[in-house]
């Protein structure tokens, strides 16, 4: 299932609405004497609640299907780019799994790009309530590829600056 915007401004984990400041008011006042509905109780935040809920019901069915305790993705979608450079993908990190369902990810080094100067991550996704497990698929990859080291005691050189 694809990201989609719903239009609702809230989590859809919170039964409490928020109040229309009378001066940015957007309409709010003219819904609620519509009988319009509000917050989480608004058509949008419903579809975005149910949305959520078919979302959760595909990962976990696919999880069962193939048998698997994470899903397991790099952190961004390109490697990140050095400070000034404007030319390069930029990337994107993942903002479906999780955020969507709600679900517990952890992410740990998966090596360095640009010369071993930047590092690239890499995403261990689970079930709900199942950190315990996450954290041993993240450790045990830390523990096995070395990936992880030290921070330098100094940032990335900018475009065109010399290490």
């Amino acid at each position: 299932m694809p990201r989609r915007e719903t239009g609702c401004p809230f989590t859809a984990l919170t039964n409490r609405t928020v109040p229309a400041v009378p001066s940015v008011d957007s309409g709010a006042s003219r819904k609620r004497a519509a009988g319009q509905a509000e917050g989480p109780e608004s058509a949008a935040c419903k579809a975005d609640a149910d949305y959520r809920e078919a979302f959760r019901g595909a990962v976990l069915k696919t999880m069962e299907t193939l048998k698997l305790d994470a899903f397991v993705y790099p952190t961004w979608s390109n490697p990140p780019r050095l400070i000034g450079d404007l030319n390069t993908p930029h990337g994107d990190n993942s903002q479906l799994y999780a955020p969507t369902t709600g679900f517990p990810a952890i992410n740990v080094p998966m090596g360095y790009t640009r010369g071993g100067i930047l590092p690239a991550g890499i995403t261990f996704y689970g079930k709900a309530w199942d950190e315990a497990a996450l954290i041993k698929l993240a450790y045990a990859y830390e523990q096995a590829t070395g990936h992880r080291h030290a921070p330098p005691h100094h940032t990335a050189p900018a475009v065109g600056e010399s290490g």
